[in-house]
Parts: C-alpha cells; structure tokens; sequence
C-alpha cells in the first residue's frame, strides 16, 4: 500500500526534436524491406541504415562492400547482421561470416540476444534460427498451414528460449527452441485486419503486439505467455492505413508508438498489466517512415535524456534525433532514479552452450559519468557446466560524459570502406513563401570535420542547380499568447450504431445550430438520411432516430446562418436543393420527414459542395460534378433564380464565401485556387492551389483579407496555407503530416486560432495565425504551433458552436461538438487564466456580425457594401473587465510584482474586508443584552 500512490518519474517525459544542424542527410534513398520501409535499426554501435551502395552505420559513417541491394539488418551491440543479395553476412568483433540465406522471403531479421553466432530469420513459410560458426541451421520452425504464413517473430529477453511469433491466421505463437521449436502456446484470433501485425518482447512473461482490426483500426495487445487465451490490456488508437512502429524502453517502461506516414509520437507506460498514456504527446515537423531506439550508451544522461528515438522521415533520405528528457531542476548532479544500471546488449555465451541449456550471465553497465568501464556480473541461477572460452569474452562498452546526437566513434575496427555521402545543396527562397529554408548539413556530426579531405571539398561535377522548397520552414512553437490552449472532451450522446462514414471527404459530416442546438449528420440507410437530433438532451441516442429523408444520396448539408427559424440546405446527387424547415419544439422525434419546404433543381447532373452565403437569405454556391457539365452555380434560393454560373475545366473540390460576403474562393483539381466576384461571378484572381486531388477545405480569416487552406500535396503530404487575397500569394506555408485524411480548418470568428481536424484522427492541431496589421507593411504572416488536443477516439468531424455559446466566466474561446463513431461529445477549448474573477477582454473582444438582409437589397448595393453590422459585447453584467484593472495599478506594481503576488494579495485584501464586515454587522445588531439573558429559565416556585 505504501507506493499506492506513487507516480513514475518517466510520466513528464518530454520528447523534443533536435536542431536541423543535429540532422544526418544520407545523400541516397534508403532501401525498403518487404514492409515497404526503410531498412535501420539501432544498437551499441550506432544506427545501421541500408543504401544502395551498402549498408551505412552512423556515427561512423562507414558503409560495407560485400552487402550491396541489403534488405534487411539486425544489431546486437557491436555485431551487424545484413541480409543482402548475396546471402546472409556477420560483421563485429568476431570477425566477418558470410551463409546462404536459409529462408524464402524473409520479412524479419534479429540476433540472438545471448548467443555469439545465432541469428534469426523470420520468412513467409518458417521461422529459423540458422548459426554462423557451423555454417548449418540449428532450429527450424515451419508454419502450420498455408494460412498461417508467419508475419514477424522476436526472441523471449529472459534466456532468449522461446520464439513469439505472428501468424496470417491473427494467432500469437509460442515455440520452445531449445525443444527443436515445439510448439508451447496459441492464443485466440486476434488483430483482425488483413495487415500484418508485429509482436515485441516487454519482459520474461509479458508480450506486446500491433496491428489492425476489422475496421482498419490501429490496435495494441498486452499479453502474458503464461496464459495465451486472450490479450490482457487491448488497445485502440486510431484509424489510419500506416503500420505501427512500437518502440520499447525496458529501464524507463516508456513505450514509444508512432506509424508509417504519421507525424505523431505518442508515449505510454507499460506495466505487466496496464498501458498508461502519459499526457505528453509529440508532433514532428516530417512525416515518419521508420524508427528506432538508440542505445543508452549513447544518451546524455547529465541532460536527463531518458531515451533518444532516431526518425527516418519520408523522404528517405534524413535522419532526425529525438530526445525524451525529463525536466529537473538540477543538471549538476547525475539522477540515479531515471539511470538505473543498464543490461549490455553484448554477446555472452556460445551457441552450443545456449542450446545445451546453460543460463547467461547478464552483464549490467553503469550510465553514471564518474563510474566509466564498470561493470556488474549477475550469477546465474544456475551455473553453467559447459566452458565457453571459444568465444571471446565480451569488453565492457565505456559510456561518454556528454556525447552528441550520432557523434561518438567507434572503438572497433570493421572492415568497412568509406562511405561518401551527396551534398545537399541551399535551397533558394520562394518569393511567395513566409521563409526560406536552411540548408541542411551533410556531416555525419554537428562538431566533428570529416577525416576525408573528400568530404570537406565535394567535387564541382556533383553540384546540383538549386531549387525552389515546396514547403517553407515548419512552424515553430514560439511565444503566443494561446500557446496553452487547453481542450477537454465530455461525453454528451453515446450509444450511437447507426453512423455512415462513408460520404466523399468534401461533404459536411456535422453542422450543429447555433440558436436551436439541432445536430445533424449523415446515417446509413438508403434515400440519403440525415439524423437531426436537439443536443440540448443529453444522454443515450433512441433507437429510432429522427430523420430527414432526401430520396438520394448525400453530395453535402449545411445551416443557413440568416434565417430566423431553422433552415437547412441538403444537396443531392440528383442535382435537387432541399430546403428544410426544423425546429426542436415542432419536430416529431418519432417519425422520418420526407417532405421538405422547398425543392429546386440547380444542377443538370451529379452535385459537389455546397456554399452558404454568411448573412444573405437564400443565397447558396453549388458545384456539379458532371464530367459533361462542369460548373460553379449561384442561387437565389427564395426566388428561384439562378444569378451567375462559371465553367471549370475540372472538379471543383470546395467553394466558400468570404466573412464580408462579397468574394468566393474554390480549388480545383486542376491544382488552382479562383477568387469570384460574389455578386457578378467574374473572376478576380486565379493562382497556385495544391498538387494533390483528394480534397481540399478552406476557411477565411475574419476582418482580413486572408484565408487559410488544407489539401494534399504530393505522397499525401497535408499541408496548410495561408492565401492573400487580393493577389493568391501564398503568405504561409507549412506541411502538417502525411496521412490519407482531409484536414478541415475551423477559424475563431474573433481570435486569430485556426483548429486543424482530420477525419480518422484523434487529435486536433492548433495554430495561431500572426496576421500583421495594415500599416505594417512587408511583416510577413507567421503561424505558430500552439497545442495539440487527444482524444482516444478517432473523430469523424467537428462543429464549433457560435462565440455566445462560450463561458466567458471559465475563459472558454471555443465550443462546439465532436462526432465520432459511437456517439456525440461536448468540446471545449480554455485558456489558463490566474484572475478569473473579471472579464479576459483581451481575448473576448467584441463580436462584429452582420445583419440579415435579402438578396435584392445586397444587389442592389451595387459595387458598395449595404450590409449593416452589429457589435456584440461579451462581457456579462457586473463583471469588470481585466484592461480596467490593469490601467487602475500603478506602473511600478504591474512592473515589480508578478500577476500570481497581486492575485494572492487581492484574495487575502477580500478576506479580510469581509471579516470586518462581519463585525460590524454584529456590532450594529448588540442591543445590550447577553446571551444568557435571552434563555428561557424555571419559574420561582420550582426553586427549593
């Protein structure tokens, strides 16, 4: 009971990207195993990646001739196992060893965590552990049957004795290897997707494995191969098509899981029985392609660096350093609590020995600075009747003071020739862009100069032209004034099993209204049914929900912002416009509506996307889809009447209008961004828009002429970009991810904020939009990375409520609903505020909102705007607002004491003013009697 409540020191473990300087580029793709990724892995001698001209090991920046085309590597502390084209080959202190490759297909490589001369080999059709000294396979594992093909295999970390691998058929399998590879346990189907999955040792007993299930959701399985019925922990992600990479930290617990095409880290702790997320998630800047642990002799325990996770990004090409550092005050001292010794990831033992049953001793190294070269020998448990002085005894690995991101030489010699990578060369600045990015060094070290004179002068033949970045420097998460945005979710509607994910990526998944708190979004079942549900009853969905019936299916949906009931629009493939009026007092929750108030047809063939005008009644965009025919279409929806039409070339991905209702942008899959005239449809300006064709969403910033975009780039690289209006200059640009999903930006109708969403994903990415004011001329845009909120369900949209929906007394900037795939959550998004007691006017300013008008009376306004508009003030009634407070302080107070100090003193200035009030209300209410004389007492005959 005493450690109940006691929390791991690793919990506040923050992961940090290193410097560009700290970046190794390889100057050549790296090669991709049968998983489709780039071949690396990670051990006492450094990070082993595999080029095209061999296999490079950094920091030695060395390469091997003999592994030319190698498709996969293994390390064990010093030694490297490269499986090439000409075979199988050993490289470390015991020499060079080369045999044929024992397996067909082999998907998975790994040494013998004990054994000199072990290897094994994971193929489609057996699993083998083949030996290098005897030239011979020693064990051999063959697959059940033909659907039980193998998919990845990994040695137990106890004596390495027992094999866990996984199955095509979704089975975990145990064999014993010292019993020739009998069979010792199955576990139940598990994992049902049709992707492989992986299986990873967490400690002698306890198994951890990813994969996929039915739904293509990313799964993490705990098990105990003592009891293989079923996984003790399962658990859910995300949904994505990129295949997990778990990455385990046996001394720390921490377990590191990230993905092919992800950008995020997320971090848990894994005990025999649990898997805790911890609060601290991570956002690189690149798109990951593969990963692996570096060694923790290589860390910089003096900095509290508890793990250092090498990143290959997507290009193939760079290497990015991660650290985990868990913040301490004090850095003089070595932290013996997050430093425990370490076991050596040495060889110990002959194969012979091993397979005779003899227990390895286990070589613990110090990580302490001042304890170099010592090390602990553990006493078997059983001691070892067989001599083992034919392999050579293991030399304790010496730990650095402050070694530097794949800095530290190499005490041995390989037999390796120089490897020469290509220089990268700066690239030059875009002049639509925010920033240019730095050119990146080449060096293998961010200190150290090449020995090779080669590599400090490149030859002139190998100089490439320069050109243009297609994405400026990623946002930096610099000072913001929102830089603490907090977000919170709370269950609203659950229970929810008839949801339709399955509309294209350009139409609206949830649009809830504002005045009535009517959500609607998209359910399965035929004719195109959209559920309207007030979200003003929380709790469990009915098993009937209500229903508007279109009669085809969903091209996209939305609530008209000008009415003063109800009103939505839903557009269909049929090219019908349905007007619906709704109101949570009228509707019949127990019957589906079919009748809508008002149809109009507005496309001769198949509907896109569809526009709602922000303060005109009845004035809609759609966009037909038709090959033949097309087109963006304006409406008067009231009337009947078409205004304007404008022929495309190509498929219109979205269509929005501006904040004051005169312009409207739309992308196209022709890779263009159009700015029309609202009222006359000519167009104002044409520029550069995105090279992907999947989707593309945008969002205008209001009282400025700038509006932010998301779409795909090539390879599926999201990006976000901010657009000028007046001239379609990109005034910032940075590439979010690479994922499949379209990203939708939601901007603040007051604050510069921009909330990123991603179907699939669940985590919301938030950015703040630095727009330089008018008089500042040549000040560029910035965008600075703020938070990022989790969720563990996967959202398929979001609405935001308006801004009158926020509690201003709790400092809530934003409101609204995320949908996901069982129901409805309540989402809020706070800032941490001290003094919280008055109006935060500086991030509550007031609201600018126009007046509903007609559509004759806005054309009829000609070239000038005749919209009215109306101020709103948030601040409630009797609240004072914080700019009051602050220019009532004098300069000296708001100069020498810290807001916590005056906060402090305010409270305790209140408490005692009110216990002098108290006091004197008792002082005014004494009329001179005492308490006794109040009491009712005994008549004088009852006296004695």
């Amino acid at each position: 009971m005493k450690n109940r409540f006691t929390f791991s020191p690793f919990r506040n473990a923050v992961l940090k990207e290193s410097h560009r300087e700290s970046w190794t580029v390889l100057g050549a793709n790296v090669n991709t195993g049968e998983d489709g990724m780039g071949v690396m892995a990670s051990g006492g001698c450094g990070v082993v990646v595999a080029c095209p001209g061999g296999v490079r090991v950094l920091p030695d920046s060395t390469a091997m001739a003999q592994t030319e085309n190698a498709t996969l590597v293994a390390v064990r502390g010093s030694d490297i196992a490269v499986l090439g084209a000409a075979g199988l080959s050993m490289h470390g202190r015991g020499g060079n060893h080369m045999m044929p490759n024992p397996v067909a297909q082999c998907v998975s490589l790994q040494l013998h965590p004990f054994a000199h001369s072990l290897v094994g080999l994971c193929g489609i059709d057996a699993v083998v552990v083949a030996d290098f000294d005897s030239q011979a396979t020693r064990v051999r594992i063959d697959a059940p049957n033909s659907n039980a093909q193998f998919q990845s295999f990994a040695f137990s970390l106890g004596h390495a004795a027992t094999i866990a691998a996984s199955s095509k058929d979704n089975r975990i399998r145990l064999f014993d290897v010292r019993d020739s590879g009998k069979e010792a346990a199955v576990s139940e189907p598990h994992h049902m997707g049709v992707k492989p999955s992986s299986v990873h040792w967490i400690n002698d007993t306890a198994l951890l494995t990813a994969g996929f299930s039915k739904m293509r959701d990313r799964e993490l399985a705990l098990w105990d191969s003592r009891k293989m019925a079923k996984p003790v922990v399962n658990y859910k992600l995300d949904t994505s098509t990129g295949r997990l990479i778990p990455l385990f930290d046996p001394d720390s617990g921490l377990l590191f899981v990230t993905g092919k095409g992800d950008s995020a880290i997320r971090t848990y702790e894994v005990s025999q029985t649990a898997l805790t997320a911890t609060p601290n998630n991570f956002i690189l800047s690149q798109s990951i392609n593969n990963a692996a642990l570096a060694s923790k002799t290589a860390l910089n325990v003096m900095d509290c660096e508890v793990a250092r996770l090498m990143v290959l990004a997507s290009d193939m090409q760079t290497l990015i350093p991660i650290s985990a550092n868990v913040l301490r005050k004090n850095k003089m001292d070595f932290q013996p609590d997050l430093f425990p010794d370490t076991y050596s990831d040495e060889a110990v033992m002959s194969a012979d020995s091993f397979f005779k049953g003899d227990v390895p001793p286990r070589i613990k190294i110090k990580l302490d600075p001042r304890a170099r070269s010592i090390t602990l020998t553990e006493t078997p448990a059983r001691p070892s009747t067989t001599s083992t002085t034919s392999a050579p005894a293991p030399t304790p690995l010496s730990v650095p003071v402050h070694p530097s991101p794949l800095s530290q030489p190499s005490s041995q010699a390989m037999p390796f020739v120089p490897y020469q990578p290509v220089p990268l060369q700066a690239p030059t600045p875009v002049a639509d862009t925010r920033v240019s990015p730095q050119s990146v060094r080449s060096s293998t070290t961010a200190t150290d100069k090449p020995s090779d004179p080669k590599l400090e002068q490149p030859p002139s033949h190998q100089s490439s032209p320069k050109t243009a970045p297609r994405f400026s420097q990623p946002a930096q998460t610099t000072h913001s004034t929102f830089k603490y945005i907090q977000g919170t979710s709370t269950p609203h509607l659950f229970d929810l099993k008839t949801g339709n994910p399955t509309l294209p990526n350009e139409c609206c998944f949830l649009d809830v209204n504002g005045p009535e708190s009517l959500a609607a979004f998209p359910v399965s079942g035929g004719g195109g049914r959209i559920c309207i549900y007030p979200t003003s009853q929380p709790g469990r969905f009915p098993a009937k929900l209500p229903c508007i019936v279109t009669g085809s299916e969903i091209s996209d949906f939305g609530w008209s912002t000008q009415s003063k009931k109800s009103v939505l629009y839903t557009l269909s493939d049929d090219g019908i416009l349905r007007t619906w009026q709704l109101s949570s007092l009228e509707m019949d929750l127990s019957h589906d509506l079919t009748e809508p108030r008002d149809t109009l047809k507005v496309n001769p063939g198949k509907s896109g996307v569809l526009a709602i005008h922000p303060f005109v009644d009845g004035f809609v965009c759609v966009s037909s889809s038709d090959p033949r025919q097309l087109a963006l279409r304006c409406w008067d929806a009231c009337r009947k009447v078409m205004v304007w039409e404008y022929a495309l070339t190509e498929t219109a991905l979205c269509a929005t209008f501006s904040s004051d209702g005169e312009a409207l942008v739309s992308f196209g899959k022709d890779g263009k961004v159009r700015v029309l005239d609202a009222k006359k449809g000519s167009l104002l300006g044409e520029g550069v828009g995105f090279e992907g064709v999947k989707g593309a969403r945008v969002a205008w910033i209001p009282g400025t002429h700038y509006f932010a975009a998301c779409g795909f780039g090539r390879a599926n690289q999201r990006e976000l970009k901010v657009y000028n209006s007046k001239n379609l200059t990109q005034v910032a640009v940075t590439g979010v991810e690479m994922s499949p999903s379209l990203i939708t930006p939601y901007v603040d109708e007051s604050l510069p904020i921009i909330y990123l969403v991603g179907k699939g994903e669940s985590y919301i990415q938030i950015f703040h939009i630095d727009i330089p004011s008018s008089d500042s001329t040549g000040t560029p845009v910035k965008l600075t990375k703020c938070a990022t909120y989790t969720s563990p369900h996967p959202q398929l949209a979001v609405s935001f409520l308006p801004k009158s929906a926020c509690a201003v007394r709790d400092v809530e900037i934003a409101t609204g609903f995320r949908l996901f795939a069982t129901g409805l959550e309540r989402l809020s998004f706070k800032l941490p505020r001290l003094r919280k007691e008055v109006f935060q006017d500086d991030v509550f300013p007031a609201l600018r909102l126009a007046k509903r008008v007609d559509f004759e009376a806005w054309i009829a306004g000609g070239e000038t705007n005749a919209v009215e508009w109306n101020v709103v003030d948030l601040c409630p009634e009797g609240m004072e607002r914080l700019s009051d407070v602050k220019s009532a302080g004098t300069p000296r107070e708001s100069q020498t004491r810290s807001s916590l100090t005056v906060a402090v003193e305010l409270s305790e200035e209140k408490k005692k003013l009110a216990a002098m009030e108290q006091m004197k209300r008792l002082a005014m209410a004494d009329d001179g009697k005492m308490v006794q004389d109040l009491q009712e007492g005994v008549d004088e005959d009852e006296w004695d």
